[in-house]
């Protein structure tokens, strides 16, 4: 019998939908003391966001991006020995699982706070789709759809 994990997986997925989320949150930005400041993202694996030119670690505002679950997807899951053809020849089912993320944004003033949940609230809801072409196999380009859902504002 073969075994089940012979094949190693280089979490390019997983990599590829936090870089996804992570590219829309930096572009997160906030009007204080007269300033258009954009809000630093700094991801909890240590991996900080360091191209904004005045960047500077311990000051505020600051947001952190850090993952936490990953559950599975009861209503999407097929029997997981489903083929699918492709032009790359035939792949099998990926598991379908909804990734957790815990996104912590910090303010200094309440001004600040409130432009950020407007921008936040009026762009997450209900969901914010993205397309993204996945190229997990060189000859085969799948499009999916990434649906970024908040569970809640606290």
């Amino acid at each position: 019998m073969a075994n089940p994990f012979e094949r190693p997986y280089g979490g390019q997925r997983i990599k590829r939908y936090a870089r996804i989320f992570g590219s829309v949150a930096s572009g997160l930005r906030v009007l204080t003391e007269g300033k258009d400041i954009r809000v630093p993202i700094e991801y909890m694996g240590g991996l900080r966001d360091q191209s904004v030119p005045d960047y500077s670690a311990g000051v505020l505002p600051v947001q952190t991006l850090k993952f936490y679950s990953v559950v599975v997807d009861s209503e999407r899951v097929r029997n997981r020995n489903e083929k699918r053809q492709t032009l790359g020849g035939v792949r099998r089912q990926k598991l379908p699982v909804i990734l957790g993320f815990e996104w912590c944004i910090r303010m200094k003033k309440q001004d600040e706070l409130f432009q950020v949940m407007e921008q936040v609230v009026n762009t997450l809801y209900p969901t914010l789709d993205i397309l993204v072409k996945a190229d997990d196999e060189p000859s085969t380009t799948i499009k999916e759809n990434l649906k970024i859902v908040p569970v809640s504002y606290e």
